[in-house]
Parts: C-alpha cells; sequence; structure tokens
C-alpha cells in the first residue's frame, strides 16, 4: 500500500528534512513535525523513516493520535498538508 499526499506525521523529526523545526505540543510536552515527500511512503518506510530521526535526543516514531486535541493541534499546526 503507497500514501499519496497523505501527511506522515513523525514525532521529533531533524528539521533538515522537514519544512521547519519540530513544534511542542503543551498539551503533552511532545514534539511534532511533518514530511509529506513527492510520491508518498508506504507505512512501513514511514515508520523506518520516523524511526531513524530523532529531535533532542528523543527518538521519532510516527504519530498515534490519542485524542480529539491532539487531532486538532496537528490539523491546526499544518494546515497546509491535508487535502
Amino acid at each position: 500500500m503507497r500514501i499519496h499526499n497523505a501527511v506522515v506525521l513523525v514525532l521529533a523529526l531533524v528539521p533538515s528534512v522537514a519544512a521547519a523545526a519540530p513544534v511542542q505540543w503543551p498539551g503533552n510536552g511532545r514534539f511534532y513535525d511533518i514530511i509529506s515527500p513527492p510520491g508518498g511512503l508506504s507505512w512501513t518506510d514511514a515508520k523506518a523513516d520516523a524511526e531513524s530521526r530523532s529531535h533532542q535526543g528523543i527518538p521519532g516514531h510516527l504519530v498515534t493520535f490519542s485524542s480529539q486535541a491532539e487531532w486538532e493541534f496537528v490539523h491546526t499546526t499544518f494546515p497546509n498538508n491535508f487535502t
């Protein structure tokens, strides 16, 4: 399965690969960043890519939304990445 034009959210991305520096959500203290490479990524490749990154010594991982508030923070913070 290929994810086209999908948003791949990753906790703790390295800023040089993402559009900007990671953003911290006060709701849980975690950092969020987004990557959306041309052509998309498979879930497996996105997971591996996220796990290969870190920010401030914190290892990255794909985000799993645990609340509506968390989803709204991400959607508001990265509005140009949702179609």
